[in-house]
């Protein structure tokens, strides 16, 4: 890095799973969405989209891919 700012960025991916309860996957549920209070709206932190129904839908960019789940692929919390 040079006394002129940054002159390139090297950029890293991730791969991780995602828990959403019993397949409720709508925003509301995954733990990258935070509430604003002060500007009253949720927001992906993983995109930064700011999300008008968090409790209805997912955000247009949301990343995230959900595989077809049968119910031998469902796990439990006992």
């Amino acid at each position: 890095m040079k006394g002129n700012g940054v002159t390139y960025y090297t950029w890293g991916h991730l791969e991780m799973e995602v828990p959403f309860p019993e397949r409720m996957t709508q925003c509301q549920w995954c733990p990258f969405v935070r509430n604003e209070d002060s500007l009253k709206r949720h927001r992906c932190l993983l995109t930064g989209e700011y999300l008008p129904y968090p409790f209805t839908s997912r955000g247009n960019q949301c990343p995230i891919i959900f595989e077809e789940a049968n119910d031998e692929d469902i796990s439990t919390a006992d």
